[in-house]
């Protein structure tokens, strides 16, 4: 199965993590917001991971256009497990409704006593990510960041991409 790893760090050791595995897609990420210390580091593949405690959602969609651009968000949910399979679906349903070759989109899940879900987009520019949050079916997906924030846990970030 494709997964989506993830690892959190400094760009110093994140960088040479990169460097030492010069055939692995890794996609260094820097953070958009400044105060943000830590970098990314992504992995998208069926491999195993190279990362030694990395985060790792497994992918249930992902967009036909898998380029990975400079903007990318990062929405973390976690839902009640009597109501997972509802949400997931209001997720899935608007991402699939507003695929576009202006973005690529990935839906991944990773398992635990509660289910964390993670809706990861990757942009061409900053206007086409605004003009996706401004469409009607985002509502949504609004909604649902209300309440996972309120009554369970939600958690987005931003980064770009750091060559």
């Amino acid at each position: 199965m494709k997964k989506i790893y993830l690892t959190l760090g400094s760009k110093t050791i994140l960088a040479k993590i990169k460097a030492n595995q010069p055939t692995r897609p890794l996609y260094l990420l820097k953070p958009r917001d400044t105060q943000a210390k830590d970098y990314q580091l992504m992995e998208i593949t069926t491999k195993t991971s190279v990362f030694q405690a990395p985060v790792a959602f497994d992918i249930r969609y992902e967009s036909t256009n898998s380029a990975i651009y400079n903007l990318n968000h990062f929405m973390f949910f976690n839902f009640n497990l009597d109501e997972d399979d509802t949400y997931w679906k209001q997720i899935q349903n608007f991402v699939e409704n507003t695929a576009s070759p202006d973005h690529t989109s990935f839906l991944g899940i990773q398992a635990g006593s509660r289910k964390q879900y993670l809706l990861y987009t990757s942009w061409q520019d900053q206007n086409a990510f605004e003009q996706w949050e401004l469409q009607p079916g985002f509502k949504a997906i609004s909604d649902l960041q209300k309440r996972s924030s309120s009554e369970w846990s939600y958690y987005e970030t931003s980064y770009t991409l750091d060559n």
